[in-house]
């Protein structure tokens, strides 16, 4: 992970500064209506181990191991849901990011110190834009993504 990452804001935005406070977001503010819904496959052996990683991890939820391809991507689609992301930025110069998050160039960009201690126990993931609907990777999904993790 780099030394800084960067928050593209729009001018409206300064509470972020004066409340010290940024926010998490869900699937639906993001921009991409098919951000984090992912096509989703298991075969055998992987229903039976996501199911037994998922009740060693949170308890709440139970997996059938028989479940069909539309309730897997039920499933994932409601775990994913409950997702928070908080978009960052290796660079502080994207023009196009500018254009899209700083409200057509009169925002502003925070830069974000990834050795606070904010940043202990959070899982960073670079975006990989493709041009193919992704298909959820399960080893990475279950043990990067879905790892519990502490927000102050």
């Amino acid at each position: 992970m780099p030394d800084l990452l960067y928050k593209y804001c729009a001018p409206e935005r300064l509470d972020i500064l004066a409340n010290q406070q940024i926010a998490f977001s869900h699937r639906l503010a993001l921009n991409d209506p098919f951000e984090l819904r992912p096509r989703v496959t298991f075969n055998s052996a992987e229903r039976a181990r996501v199911g037994r990683t998922l009740r060693d991890r949170y308890q709440s939820i139970t997996f059938d191991p028989e479940s069909t391809q539309e309730q897997d991507e039920s499933f994932v689609d409601a775990l994913m849901e409950a997702t928070l992301v908080l978009c960052l930025s290796k660079a502080w110069n994207i023009i196009p990011m500018w254009s899209y998050y700083g409200r057509t160039h009169t925002g502003f960009v925070i830069g974000l110190n990834t050795k606070h201690s904010f940043f202990s126990g959070i899982v960073t993931r670079a975006v990989r834009y493709s041009a193919d609907y992704p298909i959820a990777d399960i080893d990475v999904a279950f043990s990067e993504f879905f790892t519990p993790t502490r927000c102050n």
